[in-house]
């Protein structure tokens, strides 16, 4: 199955960090969401570069395979092959990560 997003719609996988919590008896792992996401896929309505425009002219566009920050489980959960996807609009994005 393949999910296109529609209008200002950004697809994100969510990352998600197992961290140990140490009880008396147990020891548990708890998932804790980082609001780290990657970008899957956009929609036609989200922010693109001109045309023809220098990379160092334009605004940071959001685009396949960022990495970016959003504030975790904002907008709709997709269940899909085991993964936890998020349609989220392009609003719900803060910043673009860059390493």
């Amino acid at each position: 199955m393949k999910i296109i997003p529609l209008h200002n719609q950004v697809l994100l996988e969510l990352e998600v960090v197992k961290e140990d919590k140490a009880g008396a008896i147990l020891l548990a792992e708890k998932e804790v969401e980082t609001g780290i996401a990657t970008v899957l896929a956009i929609g036609p309505e989200v922010a693109r570069p001109k045309e023809g425009s220098k990379k160092e002219d334009s605004y940071p566009y959001i685009s396949v395979g960022n990495q970016v920050f959003t504030h975790g489980v904002a907008g709709k959960e997709i269940k899909l092959d085991g993964k936890r996807l998020f349609l989220v609009t392009d609003r719900d994005i803060f910043a673009i990560i860059e390493q």
